[in-house]
Order: structure tokens, then sequence, then C-alpha cells
């Protein structure tokens, strides 16, 4: 996916950390752009990713996740709100290194050119322990749906965004 992201119009942002030259790094999509809008970020990664898939898996993901997912976002944003903000598609920090304010860091990286010029930053989060960490830096819940797992259960997904000074969430 991190290739992905850096081919196909995303920008990659690397966070180093004492002796780690990679302590974090996040994924964003600048307006205009998205993650799997283009095919060279297919060819980057994607395209070999899916074609590992199971058929049931495969299924899955074509009508039933990806389907929801565009519902479930469009609903929680508004139309054309995601692809007119700065998404963040991926991040990560090292355990070692959580809780030292680098995910932090990367996240206020784009914000700090994306709020000044009006435009707000969106995410989806997967488990319920980063939402309050994303509260935190003043992300706003739009939206929660739960899943259906291949493997039995669900799992949630929040959208959340954080919009520019002076216009509401």
């Amino acid at each position: 996916m991190i290739s992905a992201t850096a081919v196909g119009g995303g920008e990659l942002y690397v966070a180093s950390y004492g002796e780690h030259d990679i302590a974090g790094v996040a994924g964003w999509f600048g307006p205009g752009t998205g993650f799997m809008n283009t095919p060279e970020q297919g060819e980057a990664g994607f395209n070999a990713l899916m074609a590992s898939f199971s058929p049931d898996l495969m299924k899955w993901w074509t009508e039933y996740f990806l389907p929801k997912y565009e519902v479930q976002t469009t609903t929680a944003l508004g139309e054309g709100t995601k692809l007119a903000a700065w998404h963040l598609q991926i991040i990560g920090v090292l355990p070692e290194h959580q809780g030292k304010g680098i995910g932090g860091a990367l996240v206020r990286t784009v914000e700090s050119k994306a709020l000044p010029n009006g435009v707000a930053c969106c995410l989806e989060a997967v488990n319920d322990a980063i939402v309050p960490i994303y509260a935190h830096w003043g992300y706003v819940d739009k939206g929660e749906e739960h899943y259906e797992s291949l493997a039995g259960g669900s799992f949630p997904t929040y959208v959340m965004m954080k919009s520019p000074p002076g216009n509401a969430a």
C-alpha cells in the first residue's frame, strides 16, 4: 500500500527517531487524488495483492466492503468532500516509539499546509483504540459503521474529519 501511495499521486511522510531511520510513516492523498485512482497505483503492488485474494475474499472486498465503504464515507462527509480534502490513507509508528508524538507530527505536517489554506483533512480508523487519539488531535467522528468479517465477527470503521478554522466539522 505504501508504494501505491507514493507512485499514484500520494505523498509519503517518514519520521525518524533515535537510532531508527524509520520510526513512523504516513501516506496522504491531497485534494483531487485518491487511493487506487490511477493504473500506476495498481501496478505498484496493489494488483498483485488483489490477485492473491481467495475467491471468497475477492467477492467480500468488491461486492461488500468497497461499496459499503464508499456509501459510509460519502454519507459521513458529503458528496465530493473526501476528494476535495487531504486524506490520510495509512499511518504507522513502531510499537516502541508509540506515545512519543511521532504519529501526531506526521499528521500535523500535512495539517499545517491544508488547514490554513481552507482544506479539510479526513481519515478512517478501524479500531476503537485510535479514535480517542484522533479526537485529541481535533478530528470529529462523522460516522461509524460495522463491517462483517469473513473470519466471523465484525469490525468498526470510523470516518473522521478536521475542518479548517472557521468551518464546521
